[in-house]
């Protein structure tokens, strides 16, 4: 029972942190810096780069949060009844995959950039 009630937590656990995180990216602006925020090169440009990068990760990860827990949901109930190692197994696949999500999303943000600025961080006409 235990492990179930730490699945299920698991499972809806981080995507609703996911999609706590979009709401703050897309709708907090902050200055650039190097602690907070959608951080790399090309984000860090200049702070129409940085606000463009982190709304557009915002916006992602809503999309990818509501998705997340809508399948960790589901895949909760359906191993509820299964034997606690199932579901240790299942939890561990789905945090991977879950963090293979997050990893990915750099790049549609990356190519986003690429698209609207150019190398210098000027936007594109």
């Amino acid at each position: 029972m235990i492990v179930t009630i730490f699945t299920f937590t698991f499972n809806l656990l981080i995507p609703v942190l996911i999609l706590i995180l979009g709401f703050i990216f897309r709708n907090t602006s902050t200055k650039i810096n190097y602690i907070y925020g959608y951080r790399t090169v090309m984000s860090m440009k200049n702070q129409e780069t940085w606000e463009f990068a982190n709304k557009y990760y915002g916006l992602i990860c809503i999309r990818m949060g509501i998705m997340f827990t809508i399948l960790g949901l589901i895949l909760s109930l359906i191993t509820m009844n299964f034997s606690e190692n199932v579901q240790g197994i299942t939890m561990i696949i789905w945090l991977t995959v879950e963090t293979i999500a997050i990893i990915i999303t750099i790049i549609p943000v990356e190519k986003a950039l690429k698209k609207n600025f150019d190398e210098k961080g000027n936007r594109r006409a």
